[in-house]
């Protein structure tokens, strides 16, 4: 996606501002609570979901938050939506009980891994994958339980053979 003639295919976190002009999005301002990779992706996977970027939390529609410590509660409560990734996202959910009956396992947020896994072929969100796919996980983490009115999107598969790589 970033590749180019010189063969430079990342974009440091400096640079976001520029490149999101570059595609026609202001972006004035944009927070990134940790300086990581997978901060870095969140606000990349941001600007190309078409969000616009705000100054400020209380501007914004929707939040995007990899580390759990973007989002409050009562910003949910009084009408933000939550896009939470990774592990840090999945313990503001379970310790702000923001999804009643929400239960997730975890290994060390550092952890990578390659799983097999199995998609609905019922959902927009998945339209895109096969039933049968491979699916990377960047933090080590996994949902155990979700809320009876949740309409799980992805499974790990649950064959022997679902760990493929990683860790």
């Amino acid at each position: 996606m970033f590749d180019n003639s010189y063969g430079w295919d990342d974009v440091s976190p400096r640079d976001v501002t520029s490149f999101a002009m570059s595609h026609g999005v202001i972006a004035q301002c944009i927070e990134m609570p940790e300086l990581n990779q997978d901060a870095h992706d969140a606000l990349i996977y941001t600007i190309f979901a078409g969000f616009k970027i705000v100054k400020t939390k209380k501007d914004c529609d929707v939040i995007v938050d990899d580390s759990g410590r973007f989002a409050r509660k009562i910003d949910i409560d009084n009408g933000k939506n939550y896009i939470g990734m990774g592990q840090g996202a999945l313990a503001f959910i379970k310790k702000t009980n923001l999804l009643p009956g929400f239960e997730y396992g975890h290994t060390s947020p550092y952890h990578e891994g390659l799983l097999r896994a199995e998609m609905a072929q019922d959902s927009l969100l998945t339209a895109g994958y096969d039933q049968h796919e491979l699916l990377y996980i960047a933090t080590g983490s996994w949902i155990e339980k979700a809320p009876k009115e949740a309409k799980i999107s992805a499974r790990v598969s649950a064959k022997k053979d679902f760990y493929v790589s990683g860790w």
